[in-house]
């Protein structure tokens, strides 16, 4: 009986994995910024929502905007992706080492009295 259930798990894992694959799409990613847009225009956001006893852990939340590509083929990605990104972009978030303490309270970082505090 055991063994029909570990069986029973195994395919159902696989099932489950070769579904993600299969429903997989090409596409091209921009981090920041639109593709057809200058450097200059890259835009990031602080996040300060992680929060643990009190401390603040700052994240960069990076705007990533996804091209959809016409066909499956590396090279053909390159030149014919979609004019317009998806309609919502993802969000990637990169932790930093800046922490944030705010003495006798638990509000976020834009309090006047946070002390903030990590590697320089």
């Amino acid at each position: 009986l055991v063994g029909l259930v570990l069986v029973a798990l195994c395919w159902m894992m696989f099932h489950k994995e070769y579904s993600f694959h299969h429903d997989q799409l090409p596409g091209m990613c921009s981090d920041a910024r639109l593709h057809n847009e200058a450097m200059t225009k890259a835009r990031f956001f602080i996040d300060d929502t992680a929060q643990t006893h009190g401390v603040v852990t700052l994240r960069c939340s990076i705007p990533v905007h996804v091209y959809p590509c016409a066909d499956d083929n590396s090279t053909f990605c390159a030149e014919y992706t979609s004019k317009s990104p998806l309609p919502t972009a993802r969000t990637r978030y990169e932790i930093t080492s800046v922490k944030c303490r705010l003495s006798g309270g638990a509000q976020r970082c834009k309090a006047q009295d946070w002390h903030c505090f990590g590697d320089q």
